[in-house]
């Protein structure tokens, strides 16, 4: 049968393995590049109160907290196809140190995107996604997004 003090030497070995467990995942975690990306439909508001023509959103936020460097976003469409966006408009220039709890945007025309896709054989509902890469080429995705391609091709 164990004594008192086995039992005890024994909680406190247990308790300080956790403890170091923990604190090695939290560490790993702080030192770990994380890059939420997203994209959405939207419009441009211009300084005399003109609004641009639906335009497709392209984010990306540093939840990190370290600096990531990324490169353009391209769109990722199914059957390992990819878009890389020639008329990207951004509010920063690629390639670009995304600090910790900053983001960026690109945006590119949605009637263009569409009839690019329409060019390459897509039609009707498509779950595409955008990617940004790093500088050592980790990807960063976002979740689907269902494009309706034949409602801006008209």
């Amino acid at each position: 049968m164990l004594d008192l003090s086995t039992w005890i030497l024994t909680g406190v070995a247990v308790y300080g393995a956790g403890l170091s467990t923990y604190n090695l995942i939290i560490e790993r975690v702080k030192n770990k590049k994380r890059i939420k990306t997203d994209l959405k439909v939207g419009l441009l508001t211009y300084p005399n109160g003109k609004t641009s023509d639906a335009k497709f959103i392209l984010t990306a936020r540093n939840i990190g907290n370290i600096p990531v460097i990324i490169n353009p976003p391209v769109i990722i469409l199914p059957y390992a196809k990819q878009i890389i966006l020639n008329d990207l408009e951004s509010n920063i220039c690629f390639p670009h140190e995304l600090n910790p709890q900053n983001s960026c945007e690109a945006w590119t025309d949605l009637k263009e995107l569409a009839k690019s896709m329409k060019e390459q054989g897509y039609a009707g509902r498509v779950k595409i996604r955008i990617e940004f890469r790093d500088a050592v080429d980790k990807r960063y995705q976002s979740k689907p997004f269902l494009f309706y391609v034949g409602e801006w091709t008209k």
